[in-house]
């Protein structure tokens, strides 16, 4: 018994497309100049250095390990354990192999973003072992970077973190003189609190971060040097502005801050009193 034609169409048919698919990848695997390409669109959002620890390629899909972001400022970083790259097979046949233009997903898994005092230097810089330093083109693939369990955190001059958000997922926007950021996440809970929205501006701009708590529910410490708070709710609508030289100084803060119902503990005197406050800032 003959198979009916459509049957052979089909079949010719998801053999064409994977014949072509497993080309597309062959080519991928073959072209040298693949990882410096990702790496020089990586770079190119920030305007600054790129560190790479390692590079590995799926099919249709590069990760970039460990990865060190550094901006011009020198006093913002963001470092992050896998950047994927999403590579669409219809933009490399329409563009004729140009690998940057078939970029169509670059997402952030597990990235720190790290804003220093201008004395600070961010944890583990230098441990990156032969790490590539990338010059910066004038073209990038992607309107925006995605973002997946990020932590945002301010670095004291002693090297120590002070932790303002973390489960972070949204988007980096890029425009002509800032990095912008769309982030969602929690703070001092295991559930979803948090807006956070600002940018970082390239040169003498200034910069901006927004955070919103709306009355959370304090589940994990709050420690900033010797000082904890736990218990409690948290409601905060605040502002902070900076020039990218970071320092307590030039730091301008606007808007209201709100605990109640929490307890707070100097750490060296081990002292526990009841905290309830309303702060314009």
């Amino acid at each position: 018994m003959r198979p009916r034609k459509w049957v052979l169409v089909l079949a010719t048919l998801i053999l064409l497309i994977t014949s072509a698919l497993y080309q597309g990848f062959r080519y991928l695997q073959k072209n040298r100049n693949l990882e410096n390409i990702l790496i020089q669109s990586i770079a190119s959002y920030f305007d600054g250095k790129i560190y790479v620890g390692s590079f590995r390629l799926v099919f249709f899909s590069a990760h970039l390990k460990n990865v060190k972001l550094e901006f011009p400022d020198n006093s913002t970083f963001i470092s992050i354990r896998d950047i994927k790259v999403g590579l669409s097979f219809r933009k490399l046949v329409t563009s004729k192999g140009d690998v940057t233009k078939a970029i169509n997903k670059i997402i952030l898994v597990q990235p720190a973003i790290d804003i220093a005092f201008v004395e600070s230097t961010p944890a583990n810089l230098d441990s990156v072992i032969e790490s590539t330093t990338m010059s910066v083109p004038t073209y990038f693939p992607v309107e925006d970077l995605i973002v997946k369990n990020g932590i945002f955190r301010l670095i004291k001059k002693n090297g120590e973190f002070i932790n303002l958000g973390e489960q972070l997922s949204g988007k980096l926007y890029k425009n002509k003189f800032s990095i912008e950021f769309d982030l969602f996440g929690s703070f001092a809970s295991d559930k979803q609190n948090l807006s956070l929205t600002g940018k970082v501006s390239k040169g003498e701009g200034i910069s901006q971060v927004h955070f919103i708590i709306d009355n959370a529910k304090i589940r994990k410490n709050i420690t900033i040097g010797e000082f904890s708070i736990f218990g409690g709710s948290l409601y905060t609508d605040a502002l902070f502005t900076f020039p990218n030289k970071f320092s307590l100084p030039m730091l301008h803060a606007s808007g209201k801050l709100k605990i109640e119902n929490a307890q707070a503990m100097l750490n060296y005197k081990n002292q526990i009193t009841d905290l309830n406050c309303s702060i314009s800032l």
